[in-house]
């Protein structure tokens, strides 16, 4: 599948729409980011032990 700029604009837009500000989108950018990070710390300590 191939992916336009006009995609990746669209998306931001509605992005930016459903955070409202900016600062607020990087604050709920950086939560996602570490949930992500923690999901993955807990499958890798999960196939440690």
């Amino acid at each position: 599948m191939r992916i336009s700029i006009g995609q990746i604009i669209v998306v931001i837009i509605i992005l930016f729409l459903l955070f409202g500000d900016l600062q607020s989108a990087k604050k709920g950018l950086l939560n996602v980011t570490k949930q992500i990070n923690k999901i993955f710390q807990e499958k890798n300590r999960k196939k440690g032990t």
